[in-house]
């Protein structure tokens, strides 16, 4: 059982994930809904800043919540981290992002600490000071948000996404599992 548990645990750490996120300030004309899209304020916030604010956030706990909940490797885990700081700091300079399933259990254990994640949000300098987070519930919604961020993030960082993280530029409803999963046990 718990082998069988460790392996869903790795296939689900690949799965693709598209979500919708809205900032506290935004009038409703200019928060027309895209689906699977990020959506703030139409001013992105200074990327030298950004990432300096969100390298200094505390995310042990959040760490620690998703190791546990997921069955990640300590690897993973700080891999997994590194991905949401990344993903925190592309949120700061577009419109339209997606993270991925990965990048999306860190977020919503962020979410849960519900002190924290707003002084960081605050910290950060999301416009409206809170950067909200409502997962796309409709299937089959546009990949485009999605290969978008993977563009984003190979311009940002001078590198691809990790593909352990990121999976393909396409979100699939199935996982990519690595080459020791078998497709029947995902």
């Amino acid at each position: 059982h718990s082998k069988m548990r460790a392996t869903m645990a790795t296939c689900s750490f690949f799965f693709a994930f598209t979500a919708i996120v809205l900032p506290v300030a935004v009038l409703a004309a200019e928060t027309a809904e895209i689906e699977g899209v990020l959506k703030l304020t139409s001013t992105s916030i200074d990327i030298t800043n950004a990432t300096e604010a969100i390298n200094k956030l505390d995310l042990h706990l959040v760490g620690a919540r998703v190791q546990k909940e997921q069955g990640y490797s300590s690897a993973q885990t700080d891999l997994g981290l590194r991905e949401y700081r990344r993903f925190l700091v592309l949120a700061t300079q577009t419109r339209a992002i997606a993270p991925s399933h990965v990048v999306d259990h860190f977020w919503h254990a962020h979410i849960l600490f519900t002190r924290a994640y707003a002084a960081d949000c605050e910290r950060v300098g999301f416009p409206g000071g809170f950067l909200h987070h409502q997962p796309e519930l409709k299937a089959g919604a546009s990949a485009e948000p999605y290969a978008h961020t993977l563009e984003l993030y190979a311009k940002v960082f001078g590198e691809e996404a990790p593909t352990s993280v990121w999976g393909r530029a396409t979100p699939s409803v199935e996982p990519s599992c690595m080459p020791h999963c078998q497709p029947s046990g995902c």
